[in-house]
């Protein structure tokens, strides 16, 4: 097997390598603010852009934006990893950026039905493609770029901050929805966080031309030209980069978009009434991404990651028992630590499985596959699934076949050394 040799890696080749890392992190940011934005103005924006006042097929439609943007995200993540890890990580980053500010602000402006007929119809439909094309790029290249910019020791508490960044993004847009919903003017103040959305991208933008290269990346450049021959990542690596995917999507999406639909649809609760419970369970997620990020780093990635699935498979029949007899805020916060104990750690987990040269690609996509496939869905299954038996036990068993799955397929996960040899995958 060819071996890469690394040495003398400048982990802090720049002065200010915290401000490098907040502003990798602003996309995410970004990314999870404008994705909250559409999964709760959703039932504002459909009726503006097609033909239908019928509130069957304005709510088909709000979820169909929503999951256009999921099912577009593995190509971006393709296209954006491919320029990473050939051009290099900040390249990607730049140009994920500028794909994301063009298609915002195109939403932001977009004229209505009532004005320019079918074509408004069609161009929300593009423009969302070309947000989520520009989506999946952005989050899985940041992650490659900030782990690959830090600390071997601090892997676990900076994946936990990565994630803990788009929770950010979704407060921020809960506070958007909070104001404008209860706003006279929410026919039209809809337009107002995603004009403030494209305006930050562009400032984004210009920050990042600046960023230097990964350390990692820039030696691997230096090398290569003496070591040409490189190896490949495992197939089976990939079915575990789809199955943590999968799993972070179930748990994510489920307290923050299945919560709010079963509130207000099921229970008939008003909007407002169910926003203070996704709020609380954002908080709580952060709150157990970074306490397990801080331990991870100590007990180890893999074993934080191995104690979310657990949980998840013993006590996602209880927390959805919680759910049903209302028991809402307690539902939040249990479905929230699975999700923060096995989302904190993912990111090192995924990049030391992966080789050096398709780490932005390979997590680009197969995440981003499993993401989009399970979290673009869980709204719409998890929906069909209670109005079979109008109750959550398939809701729950579905879960739990997809936990158990990944929890056989993650444990044999294979990594690269994280020392000097990126390309020789070993087992730990």
């Amino acid at each position: 097997m060819h071996q890469l040799i690394l040495t003398h890696l400048p982990w802090r080749t720049h002065k200010k390598s915290q401000q490098v890392v907040g502003l990798a992190l602003l996309g995410n940011i970004l990314e999870y603010f404008d994705f909250t934005l559409f999964a709760h103005f959703g039932l504002i924006i459909a009726p503006l852009f097609f033909p239908t006042s019928d509130p069957v097929a304005v709510s088909l439609y709000s979820m169909g934006l929503l999951a256009i943007g999921f099912i577009a995200r593995p190509l971006g993540g393709w296209i954006f990893g491919s320029i990473g890890d050939k051009y290099g990580r900040s390249k990607g980053l730049s140009l994920s950026m500028l794909g994301i500010i063009i298609p915002t602000l195109g939403i932001a402006l977009l004229p209505t039905y009532n004005s320019i007929g079918i074509a408004a119809s069609i161009c929300i439909i593009l423009l969302r493609l070309a947000q989520g094309v520009a989506l999946g790029g952005e989050y899985s290249t940041a992650a490659v770029f900030i782990i690959e910019h830090t600390p071997t020791k601090r892997h676990g508490l900076i994946s936990s901050i990565i994630c803990a960044s788009g929770s950010i993004g979704s407060l921020a847009a809960l506070a958007c929805v909070e104001i404008i919903s209860k706003s006279p003017f929410a026919a039209w103040a809809w337009r107002i966080p995603f004009l403030l959305a494209a305006v930050s991208g562009v400032i984004t933008y210009h920050l990042r031309r600046r960023l230097y290269e990964t350390p990692q990346f820039l030696a691997f450049q230096q090398n290569l030209s003496k070591q040409p021959i490189l190896e490949k990542t495992p197939w089976f690596t990939v079915g575990c980069i789809f199955a943590i995917g999968a799993v972070t999507a179930l748990f994510v999406w489920i307290p923050i978009s299945y919560t709010p639909y079963y509130l207000t649809k099921i229970l008939g609760w008003k909007l407002t009434q169910a926003l203070p419970f996704t709020t609380l369970g954002l908080v709580s997620f952060m709150t157990f991404l970074i306490v397990t990020g801080f331990v991870a780093d100590t007990v180890g990635h893999l074993k934080c990651m191995m104690v979310g699935l657990f949980l998840m498979i013993g006590l996602t029949y209880p927390a959805f028992w919680l759910l049903e007899h209302q028991y809402i805020a307690c539902f939040q916060i249990l479905t929230t630590s699975f999700a923060g104990i096995f989302g904190a750690t993912i990111h090192p987990i995924m990049i030391n499985s992966c080789q050096l040269h398709q780490r932005c690609r390979h997590i680009g996509l197969y995440f981003t596959a499993g993401l989009s496939l399970f979290g673009g869905t869980a709204p719409f299954v998890c929906a069909y699934l209670f109005s079979l038996t109008h109750s959550h036990a398939w809701v729950s068993g579905y879960i739990v076949v997809i936990a158990t799955s990944a929890l056989f397929i993650i444990r044999q996960l294979k990594f690269t050394k994280p020392s000097n040899n990126y390309l020789e995958p070993l087992m730990v």
